[in-house]
């Protein structure tokens, strides 16, 4: 639609001529295929102009993200469910105490101008990326890694690195944390963590505008506000098998057009869904659609400085009063055609870890009479005034406005209180007032787009303050570590560290979900709905499933050729 709530972002599904209409079909089932690939064909996809340089540590929107995510190799990738799978990793192993990791890398592979990929590749771009004199909006990431601290020093030189990372051998190097960290392997699959060919540091801008590739694709071209191409990579020896020559990811005025011509067979793919297709994309015929689970997890944070919204008892309750209060169900189906889903924790369906039964989970349930009772206990400790109201903001550009006044209105029927809902033009827009101190005492929503298919990666993006939520030197536009509430629970520190410290990551997840348990109760930012994976395809496209994220795996799609 294009009802930018987050990363509504997939894409064609196979589907056999013989199905008919794809409406419904399992994603599984749409992708097996015998169907030979075509070495010539170009994928055409509908893209965007990505804002930042194509560097995979200062990558900070979908635009660029696709394109960087299918052009570099990191040392593991994810499959459609989030599991991790080596990649250019060999082995990783680590102590006893989950400090120390050591990589060993397989040998043999290459960057896209056949220089080798090295320890040097990654231990030099890791610190690269954390060090904030070269301003990339990844460097939180690397926040674990020891020395990240130092880095942060001003005047620390630009090629500085990590003193946690040491180099055994060309295949071989060894990683110090500064905290035990379970989930660490599944961390380094994150964009950031891609290594970088030596050419890189003699000219870091041009890089971005013409990078050299550790994957199945290289870098063609880039006419900008028009088309980025990429094309199959003659130096990639991994294990990906490539279906096609190459995509060429198109930028369009408006997904409306787009849509026109993957309807038409012009284009191939098409990643987000526009208003006016947003109930009827999934029946076309022409089309194949889908409209599954994605990663996005949309919150209302209420800053705990906001007047009667503290950090005790009568906070907690009006936090749940007015969670219960917001009717999701009804909301997702009216305002945002169904492209939604009701959260049940803080994570989201295409995560390990996710779950639909924790403890306090029925605060995230519209029950009026629940609400109305919490909202009266709060008002036995202190009263709510009779003309105060409660104000809150959204983002025009991501079209959740009417979710807004929606939920305006069903906080307002089942509380009896006024609910004034104010805008902001662009979420660039909202973090710089939250830095200037604008939203203290305003309810505003707050995204989380993990970059790793795991829980710590919603827990410490949306509650964790990395050196007490410090901007990004990459620009107002990216936080570094959120913070935003103002939240602060030992209790849930403390399981953060525990689950840092088990001895595997089921451990690990376990004690995530008990930490969510303890946000449920506190409910510091409110879940409000998971934005699902959507698009929609060519008929003639083979091959495709969305993966954890929504980012297509652009080197299983193949095209037929001939006429439907």
């Amino acid at each position: 639609m294009k009802k930018r709530i987050g990363k509504a972002l997939v894409a064609a599904m196979a589907c056999s001529l013989a199905l008919g209409g794809c409406g419904g079909t399992d994603a599984e089932d749409l992708a097996q295929t015998t169907e030979q690939p075509l070495p010539g064909t170009i994928i055409k996809v509908y893209g965007c102009e990505p804002s930042r340089p194509l560097i995979p540590s200062d990558t900070a929107d979908e635009c660029g993200g696709q394109l960087v995510n299918a052009m570099f190799s990191r040392l593991v990738r994810f499959d459609s469910k989030g599991k991790p799978q080596n990649d250019l990793a060999e082995e990783i192993t680590h102590n006893e105490r989950m400090t120390r990791y050591t990589i060993r890398l397989v040998d043999g592979r290459s960057f896209s101008d056949g220089s080798p990929v090295r320890s040097s590749s990654f231990t030099r771009a890791w610190s690269w990326a954390a060090n904030p004199a070269n301003g990339q909006a990844g460097s939180m990431l690397f926040s674990n890694i020891r020395g990240y601290e130092d880095l942060q020093q001003a005047g620390t030189s630009k090629d500085a690195q990590l003193s946690g990372l040491k180099i055994v051998d060309d295949l071989t190097f060894t990683v110090d944390l500064s905290a035990p960290s379970a989930t660490f392997p599944i961390l380094v699959g994150a964009l950031a963590y891609a290594p970088l060919p030596q050419s890189f540091y003699k000219d870091p801008a041009a890089f971005g505008s013409r990078p050299v590739t550790s994957g199945p694709y290289r870098f063609e071209s880039w006419a900008h506000r028009k088309v980025v191409k990429i094309r199959r990579s003659a130096t990639y020896t991994g294990d990906i098998g490539i279906r096609n020559a190459g995509v060429d990811f198109l930028v369009y005025p408006d997904p409306v057009s787009a849509l026109s011509d993957v309807q038409a067979g012009r284009l191939d793919v098409i990643t987000t869904v526009p208003d006016s297709a947003g109930k009827s994309f999934v029946e076309d015929s022409s089309l194949q659609s889908y409209n599954k689970a994605g990663s996005g997890l949309e919150l209302l944070t209420i800053p705990t400085g906001m007047e009667h919204f503290g950090q005790d008892r009568e906070g907690r309750l009006r936090r749940r009063a007015i969670s219960m209060a917001i009717d999701r169900r009804t909301l997702i189906e009216e305002t945002l055609d169904n492209l939604a889903q009701q959260p049940t924790d803080f994570t989201s369906p295409t995560i390990p870890g996710w779950s639909e039964d924790l403890k306090g989970e029925e605060h995230l349930r519209y029950r009026a009479e629940a609400a109305r009772e919490a909202w009266s206990q709060a008002d036995a400790i202190r009263m709510w005034p009779h003309d105060r109201s409660l104000p809150l903001v959204c983002v025009t550009e991501e079209g959740t406005g009417a979710f807004y006044e929606g939920l305006a209105a069903s906080v307002r029927n089942a509380l009896g209180i006024d609910v004034e809902v104010r805008t902001v033009p662009t979420r660039a827009a909202l973090l710089s007032g939250l830095d200037k101190g604008e939203y203290g005492q305003v309810a505003f929503p707050v995204r989380i787009l993990p970059d790793y298919p795991s829980p710590e990666a919603y827990l410490n993006q949306g509650f964790v303050a990395i050196g007490g939520g410090r901007r990004s030197p990459a620009g107002p536009e990216v936080l570094q570590g959120r913070d935003l509430s103002g939240y602060a629970s030992p209790a849930f520190e403390n399981l953060l560290k525990k689950a840092g410290e088990a001895q595997g990551v089921d451990e690990a997840n376990r004690l995530y979900q008990e930490a969510e348990e303890t946000l449920l109760e506190d409910l510091p930012s409110i879940p409000l709905f998971t934005v699902n994976n959507v698009g929609a395809g060519s008929r003639r496209v083979r091959g495709m499933v969305p993966g954890w994220n929504g980012w297509p795996s652009f080197w299983d799609l193949s095209r037929e050729e001939r006429d439907n």
